[in-house]
């Protein structure tokens, strides 16, 4: 398995600050950290207009793109594991 595969869970818990969100990282959980994958950035790059809309964040790891969603005015948000 390659390493940097490995560290997306399994890690020390630690901050990451993604699009100025101060986010912390529990081991076991998805690291939305741009030093190991580019798939959050890629996610919040391409999402739509979610201003006065419902968001479904299945997944949600951190919850950083439901944050960021709040942030960007959506109407109801639901994040689950």
């Amino acid at each position: 398995m390659d390493a940097n595969f490995f560290k997306l869970i399994n890690h020390e818990p630690y901050e990451l600050v993604v699009r100025g969100e101060k986010i912390f990282v529990h081991n076991g959980v998805f690291a939305p950290d741009p030093g190991i994958s580019y798939s959050t950035e890629m996610i919040l790059k391409h999402l739509p207009e979610v201003e006065g809309r419902e968001v479904l964040d299945m997944g949600t790891g951190t919850g950083v793109i439901a944050i960021i969603c709040g942030k960007k005015g959506a109407r109801k948000i639901v994040a689950g594991l």
